[in-house]
């Protein structure tokens, strides 16, 4: 089975000046709109109505700028569950080692050997917040003996399920990217497909006048089978 194809941009101009551009040229469609009903009812209502609803619902996608600032925030989240989660581990060693002094088979219980590991990845952290406060509760006596309070091993447990949840968020996060940029780019599709649909109208009913002609040129660069001819274009070769 073949995978999807990635939707790219059909215009080669920033989102923004091809918005500008399809607003534009919407204008000129709206005051020569008489002539494009006559050139082909396509071009009747609700055609002007639905143009514009085309951009609005571009402008209205979440800019790719805030999906990154959203990502920032969400990364910034599980970073500080991480650090209070080694903070509150070294915390509970400080008690481990003061409850049961030399013994490594305890200290082991309370993954010792595991730590460096865990501290460097969300997902073994959150499993490994999970096990320190199964292990802490087992020596739960032995532990409130030497004044670390019970409050503290649950606090283990509601800390492992914040970098839980903060954790999966930002990887849910990080799976639909691709589809909110994927949908943002149809939409820009979209309203890019009308304004050169307009485009190629316009330079046809009005291939005898100038000024109006000009109205419907594109850009150059910008895409589209039709672009703006040069200003001074070059003048023919002398007839032999």
């Amino acid at each position: 089975m073949s995978r999807p194809k990635e939707i790219l941009r059909a215009y080669g101009i920033a989102d923004a000046d091809m918005l500008e551009l399809s607003k534009t040229k919407q204008g000129f469609f709206s005051e020569d709109k008489s002539r494009f009903d006559e050139f082909d009812t396509d071009f009747r209502d609700p055609f002007a109505e639905n143009w514009l609803t085309a951009i609005a619902e571009c402008e209205a996608e979440l800019q790719d700028v805030s999906i990154v600032s959203q990502m920032t925030n969400l990364t910034e989240g599980v970073a500080e569950k991480m650090e209070q989660c080694r903070t509150a581990y070294q915390e509970l060693k400080f008690f481990v080692e003061k409850a049961f002094p030399n013994n490594k088979p305890v200290w082991n219980e309370f993954g010792y050997a595991k730590y460096d590991s865990a501290r460097q990845s969300q997902a073994q952290m959150v499993q490994f917040m999970q096990e320190a406060h199964t292990v802490a509760r087992k020596y739960k006596d032995q532990l409130t003996a030497k004044n670390y309070p019970e409050g503290k091993i649950e606090l283990l447990l509601t800390l492992k399920q914040e970098l839980d949840a903060a954790n999966t968020q930002q990887e849910m996060f990080k799976g639909g990217r691709p589809t909110l940029t994927q949908t943002r780019i149809t939409k820009l599709n979209t309203a890019w497909e009308i304004t050169v649909k307009v485009c190629r109208a316009g330079k046809i009913i009005f291939i005898d006048d100038k000024a109006k002609y000009d109205r419907y040129a594109l850009p150059a660069g910008a895409g589209g089978d039709e672009e703006e001819e040069p200003e001074n274009p070059a003048p023919p070769p002398p007839t032999p």
